[in-house]
């Protein structure tokens, strides 16, 4: 907020318009640890001519002492999100101050990496923002096009039903960096995708930290 120091009303009022315009016109940041909610336009991009439907993708990794504790899919435009979790587990909410732990009223045997699978679920993303009292590393990936809104909700909220680990979480292919890649895979063979940017560009995410968050997470020595 700007300091408005002047007697005059003029500039009184000059400098408040000055601030309110300032405000507005900072956009949402997108990058970097931060309690925020990704950006996205007030309605989805159309596509050149066409009626397609154009949304915005993100990666939000959230992590506890500098360790990546979870990754998973932001749609920004349909206000979803899409990721493998350990059933119960509370990720960066305030219930534990950042860290995470299983729900102690949970009446489900205790994880086993090394035998049991993640399970995918789709949440509104505002929602789980909501409860979060740190932030989240939000990274740009691309976007995805669709024939309408609808058909990316549908989409997206299928694909828990249509997309399983086929591994368990602490083996190869069966962590929540797998369960992105094959979401985007799938997405791209369905032409969703088109340039194939958002594909492309978590590729070289996955390389870069795939190793390191299976040590971290599961304890387990994987290459990507």
């Amino acid at each position: 907020m700007y300091l408005c120091t002047s007697p005059s009303h003029f500039f009184v009022l000059l400098c408040l318009g000055t601030s309110f315009l300032a405000a507005t016109a900072s956009p949402l940041p997108v990058v970097g640890h931060n309690p925020g909610h990704p950006e996205s336009s007030t309605s989805a991009s159309k596509i050149s001519s066409s009626d397609e439907y154009k949304v915005n993708v993100y990666v939000g990794i959230i992590d506890t002492d500098s360790k990546d504790e979870w990754s998973f899919l932001i749609f920004a435009e349909l206000d979803l999100m899409l990721g493998a979790e350990i059933p119960g587990k509370h990720y960066g909410s305030s219930i534990n101050k950042h860290t995470s732990k299983v729900d102690e009223k949970s009446t489900e045997k205790p994880f086993d990496g090394s035998k049991d699978n993640l399970i995918p679920r789709t949440q509104i993303y505002k929602n789980f923002w909501g409860q979060l009292q740190y932030g989240i590393d939000v990274l740009p990936l691309g976007s995805m096009v669709f024939e309408s809104q609808a058909q990316g909700e549908d989409t997206i909220k299928s694909m828990p039903d249509r997309i399983k680990l086929p591994f368990a979480a602490a083996k190869k292919g069966g962590g929540f960096m797998d369960y992105i890649l094959l979401v985007l895979e799938d997405m791209t063979k369905k032409g969703h995708d088109k340039s194939q940017g958002s594909m492309s560009t978590y590729r070289l995410m996955y390389e870069e930290r795939y190793n390191q968050v299976s040590k971290e997470v599961f304890g387990v020595d994987l290459k990507p």
